[in-house]
């Protein structure tokens, strides 16, 4: 089947009935794809700072990666799941929704500062091989 079949399919099951349930399902489906995929790299990117020996500075990175997943998949995603059930109409979805908000900044926090902090390790760890080589 040609790819234009398959989009077509595809933007025909999205623009159906409950369509923004529909685009939350695929985005997060897209956004997991694209986790999993990063945690693929960063595992590369630290046997490949092992293999040279830098892993004491690359495996930190790599387990702060992890950590961010973890936090994703272990604390958003279920979160997310429970709001999806919420009626939005309802008023007792006020409550809930004010609770989820505030957990999920809060979590989110800790989600992107491991994740900054993995992108510093690594940046770290590539940058003193240079320096060690001019010395």
């Amino acid at each position: 089947m040609h790819l234009s079949a398959y989009w077509r399919r595809w933007t025909d099951w999205v623009l159906t009935t409950d369509k923004r349930q529909r685009i939350r399902l695929a985005m997060s489906g897209l956004a997991a794809l694209l986790m999993v995929f990063c945690l693929v790299v960063m595992n590369a990117v630290a046997a490949a700072g092992l293999a040279r020996g830098d892993g004491p500075a690359v495996l930190p990175a790599a387990l702060l990666y992890a950590a961010t997943l973890a936090i994703t998949v272990g604390y958003h995603v279920p979160r997310n799941d429970a709001l999806a059930r919420l009626d939005p109409a309802s008023p007792t979805s006020r409550e809930p929704w004010r609770r989820y908000l505030a957990e999920w900044t809060r979590a989110n926090h800790v989600r992107t500062a491991a994740a900054i902090a993995a992108a510093a390790v690594v940046a770290s760890a590539k940058m003193q091989p240079c320096s060690r080589r001019s010395a």
